[in-house]
């Protein structure tokens, strides 16, 4: 019984915090060509809390292990500071960061004064959640648009570029002849942040 196990867990480690099943099952070995995890199957908590707590950039932030969470936390700060750096710029306004996972790098961008506006992509929908609730905690969530994309897929990706507005058209003109309402348009970033997960960038 895995109820029994997880509850022995916790008894007997002081350590865990929580125990959870993945409803994705375990991963293939070895891991065929292209493979990648779900990336939206939900967690049963079978024990203990249901989340970790992170403080990265001075921001205390709620993960959940359904989504990817960068291992080593010794390079967090420091990965994130290095990015940071990067979007220091006042020309960096609109950040898009894409396989933004749970928001480790999207959170600390949009919480400085820079930042106006962030795009966030991932096809993970428990980390994007996770990432919303973050952004709510943190008063930075009408600030934020979330996308639900798959950036492996192109038809995704088609639909995630046709509503980026042409250089030389203003949005109206995109909205008459696509047919795309104006809460629909996308603003066209000054800085993309790429950080995919460890099969690296789809091709």
């Amino acid at each position: 019984n895995l109820k029994r196990i997880a509850d022995a867990i916790m008894l007997g480690c002081k350590d865990v915090i929580g125990v959870v099943h993945s409803q994705e099952g375990g991963e293939p070995a070895p891991h065929a060509p292209g493979w990648r995890s779900y990336g939206s199957m939900g967690q049963d908590l079978l024990a203990g809390r249901p989340h970790l707590q992170q403080h990265i950039c001075g921001l205390s932030l709620q993960c959940t292990p359904e989504a990817f969470f960068r291992p080593n936390l010794f390079l967090v700060d420091r990965i994130c500071q290095q990015v940071l750096d990067f979007c220091s710029q006042e020309q960096a306004q609109v950040v898009w960061d894409m396989f933004c996972g749970q928001g480790i790098i999207s959170i600390p961008v949009l919480a400085r004064r820079h930042c106006k506006q962030l795009v966030a992509v991932d096809r993970s929908y428990p980390a994007l959640g996770m990432l919303q609730r973050n952004l709510d905690k943190h008063g930075l969530g009408s600030r934020a648009t979330l996308l639900a994309v798959d950036l492996g897929s192109p038809a995704d990706l088609r639909s995630l570029a046709s509503r980026l507005p042409p250089v030389s058209a203003s949005a109206t003109e995109l909205m008459m002849s696509q047919e795309l309402s104006i809460n629909e348009l996308l603003p066209r970033p000054d800085v993309i942040i790429s950080d995919p997960g460890r099969n690296g960038m789809p091709k």
